[in-house]
């Protein structure tokens, strides 16, 4: 298999001269086809059918829509599903999502998210998906609670990704790249080979990307530049030996380097009065002052497979996949540059192996002409187990900076594996031609397991941290319900319930050794459960020239997950040989809270002219706690966040706190920091220049409403913005080329999406010392102290880029 992949790579590499686009050809077999020009084919209900008879909000983004967009990373595709917010956090652990008004932060919900993740049918985590994305078949979001059709149960939705299947007659070939004036090189390939017509055929894909990251530059650090390098590889394989039987399977690896400055700004662009930075650093600048890149190496195998017995109206199938993850980061320990360039932060060694498997019955012909089932078995493991090192620098404070004495090393390891199985039915009743009536039931046994060991050089001969140990069985039974009715060819109204349940999390992050019990009820949370009602319409007119759709919904939680984006203040209990000693530190802790969301999301599509398409989406989505007991900076006791604009001492935490370590508020505030508003407008025009060659146009323009952001955090608030891009290019008319310039984020767009929470701070022992012939000489122990900077950690949108594509096809493409 590394020999495949090296094929793979080895063919990307030669190809790298070239730059990317898309062919519109007819599509291949497997891919995303059509009823009729408005209509596209999902498998949102287990089964093939229009998007516009699903009754439920499916958003598709198509195999064509990511060429013709040059949607090269996965988080892109939110610039075409409004109300969606992806992204992946910058020390490579776990990704960020959400959709209907409420987050989805892998460091608070861990494996079990608002929203799931699906590839070929399988369940998976989001790393894989947010690493790599290439030779893609369709992506289909599907918004609602999930669960009783597919896999596990999401209270949010589900992304499913279907890669490119094999064609089984013809042999074909696809090349395609982009380069841009930013420093990126993507380019991908894909061939498709036909072993035996009919019958076996193989399909080998690879992607190489190499490009600038964030683009931020550090200015203490000159020498090293940012850089995100993406290899990955994939072959899959589809045998139909008999017409009743089918097999599929896949392997890929992916393997992802990335080393990143954070990004920040001086903390008086948000907050007055505050000291002024010696040197100003302003948003646009792009400038870091931390003494080193944040780095990560991220390795998958990935393996998914599936059969399919066909027979007497039914359907067998079974679904299985294995993904193991290896990650090494390391990131900064002195944000404050306070300690001037020395290097030193925590190491994380992260590894995991996840493995599903599934097998369901259901009908391929109508029982009794009037119903639909479908019933399974559902079972997912997963083990990953963390080793890291946590860095206490100790050093001598000399006002303005420090000098570091030594290090302190605490080894940590998390281990924790969990095993979930599930039964679940569907059955859907067709009363006469124009109604159904569904309902479906999934009853889920949850076991988790999670031992914390702090200080132990060897875990095998170390007691685990007994305020962190976790050994739970629990087991619910979740519901949906769905009624639909056709007016006519043109109009379908529906009514959806559903229910939800997610076991509560055990977050990781908060490593003091002696934690309150205020302090673990932010850490060890109880499970969540919601209630869902969705009233929506669809609708196509004028020869399904023009499609509207709209729903409107309810969703209620009791213990959802909230983590705060800003980090609060708490006392740290550390060891620093040979005492355990209290420290000031920070992190996102995690509240169980009630939470209300309504929101109302609107989809429209016009063919205008046989050569001229314009569509859009708009979506509203409000999401707030119900006074949710969260943590909460609270240093004078008020019972409302504080604005800090400098870090507080731990005694000052220590006088405010006392024994419960950290402070906690009562709050209704909004539960995303997505905006409230959001939509989007796509359109393109396409014209014959010749017989043979086509011209176009394209433009796709998102807009964010404003948004508070995080709620707890007074500097971060967000203005409405906009990102416009526009695509110009020629095609062949049977596809087999397509040669396109694009300019992302046209207009320069800007916006600040996120500050941190006060300025950057750096937590250390401080040693007592006098001079002796001008050096520092300890006099006594340490005492906890913390360094503030005069600088604030800040993200912003992505920068303008121009750049070309090239797509090249050949045979099934």
């Amino acid at each position: 298999m590394r020999i495949l992949t090296s094929l793979v790579l080895s063919s990307v590499s030669l190809a790298a001269l070239s730059v990317p686009a898309f062919a519109q050809s007819a599509p291949a077999q497997d891919e995303a086809t059509t009823v009729a020009d408005s209509d596209i084919i999902v498998t949102a209900r287990r089964k093939d059918e229009s998007k516009q008879d699903v009754p439920l909000v499916v958003n598709a983004v198509t195999a064509e829509s990511i060429t013709k967009l040059n949607l090269r990373e996965f988080t892109d595709i939110q610039r075409v599903v409004p109300g969606l917010n992806m992204a992946a956090n910058a020390n490579g652990i776990g990704t960020t999502s959400s959709v209907r008004g409420v987050n989805y932060d892998v460091n608070a919900s861990g494996n079990n998210g608002t929203i799931e993740y699906y590839l070929n049918d399988a369940p998976i985590s989001s790393g894989p998906l947010f690493t790599a994305m290439y030779d893609v078949g369709q992506i289909e979001v599907l918004r609602g609670p999930q669960g009783t059709l597919r896999g596990r149960a999401s209270p949010s939705g589900s992304i499913t990704v279907t890669a490119r299947r094999p064609n089984m007659t013809e042999v074909g070939a696809v090349l395609e790249g982009t380069i841009n004036d930013i420093g990126t090189r993507n380019v991908k390939v894909a061939m498709n080979i036909p072993l035996v017509k009919d019958v076996l055929a193989i399909r080998l894909a690879g992607l190489y990307d190499q490009n600038e990251g964030n683009r931020v530059l550090g200015t203490n650090d000159t020498a090293d530049k940012p850089m995100v390098k993406t290899k990955s590889g994939r072959i899959s394989l589809r045998f139909t030996p008999a017409d009743f039987i089918e097999v599929n399977g896949m392997y890929q690896k992916i393997d992802r380097e990335s080393a990143q400055f954070e990004q920040v700004a001086s903390f008086s662009n948000f907050a007055a009065g505050v000291p002024a930075s010696a040197v100003v650093i302003n948003p646009n600048d792009r400038l870091s002052n931390e003494p080193g890149l944040q780095t990560y190496h991220q390795y998958f195998d990935i393996f998914d497979w599936s059969v399919a017995l066909r027979g007497f109206g039914q359907k067998l199938t079974y679904v299985g996949s294995v993904t193991k993850q290896h990650m090494l980061s390391q990131n900064v320990g002195d944000p404050a540059y306070f300690f001037r360039g020395a290097q030193f932060g925590q190491s994380t060694d992260s590894r995991a192996k996840q493995e599903s498997h599934e097998v369901r019955l259901q009908n391929e012909e109508r029982l009794f002409g009037m119903a639909d089932y479908v019933i399974g078995y559902f079972r997912n493991s997963l083990n990953s187990p963390t080793n890291l090192i946590q860095r206490t620098p100790v050093g001598f404070n000399f006002g303005s900076f420090g000098a570091l004495a030594t290090v302190a090393n605490t080894n940590i390891a998390r281990r924790g594996p969990s095993l979930e199985t599930s039964v679940f039915g569907n059955l859907t009743l067709h009363i006469g031609d124009r109604t159904e009536l569904s309902g479906g039931v999934r009853h889920i046994n949850y076991h988790s397991q999670g031992e914390l060991y702090i200080g132990c050089p060897n875990y095998d001969d170390c007691a685990p941290l007994a305020a962190a140990h976790e050994d739970s069985k629990r087991s619910h039974t979740i519901y949906t319900a769905s009624l639909k009715h056709r007016f006519n060819d043109n109009l379908m109204a529906y009514f959806n319930f559903g229910t939800s349940w997610r076991p509560g999390p055990n977050v990781i992050g908060d490593f003091s050794l002696n934690r309150s019990a205020l302090e673990n009820s932010f850490l060890i949370l109880p499970d969540e459960t919601s209630k869902s009602y969705e009233l929506g319409i669809k609708s196509d007119w004028f020869d399904k020239r023009l499609t509207l759709n709209v729903a409107v919904y309810q969703q209620d939680y009791n213990n959802f997950p909230y983590r705060s984006s800003s980090g609060v203040y708490y006392v740290n209990y550390t060891f620093v040989s040979p005492n355990v000693v209290p420290a000031v530190g920070t992190f996102n802790f995690v509240g169980a809270v009630p939470v209300r969301v309504r929101g109302v999301e609107a989809e429209g599509s016009f063919k205008v002219t046989p050569n001229w398409t314009i569509g859009g989406n708009l979506n509203y989505s409000l999401g707030r706690l119900k006074n949710g007991l969260m943590p909460c900076n609270d240093l004078n006791g008020d019972g409302k966040p504080d604005a800090l604009t400098v870090a507080p001492t731990l005694a000052q935490l220590q006088t405010a706190y006392g024994a419960n370590n950290l402070g906690a508020c009562r709050l209704n505030i909004r539960s995303a920091s997505a905006p409230v508003w959001s939509g989007t407008v796509n359109t393109e025009y396409e014209h014959a220049l010749s017989g043979k060659l086509n011209g176009y146009l394209r433009g796709l323009w998102s807009w964010q409403g404003k948004t508070g952001n995080d709620p707890q955090n007074a500097f971060d608030d967000i203005k409405a913005h906009s990102n416009l891009n526009l695509y110009v290019g020629i095609r062949a008319a049977d596809g087999a080329w397509d040669l396109s310039l694009f300019a992302k984020n046209l207009t320069n767009d800007r916006t600040v999406l996120s500050v941190s929470n006060g300025p950057l701070t750096t937590s250390y022992q401080s040693l007592p010392y006098v001079l002796v012939a001008g050096r520092p000489s300890p006099t006594g122990r340490p005492a906890a102290a913390t360094a503030s900077s005069t600088y604030a950690g800040i993200t912003m949108v992505a920068p303008r880029e121009f750049g070309a594509s090239l797509r090249i096809a050949l045979g099934s493409r």
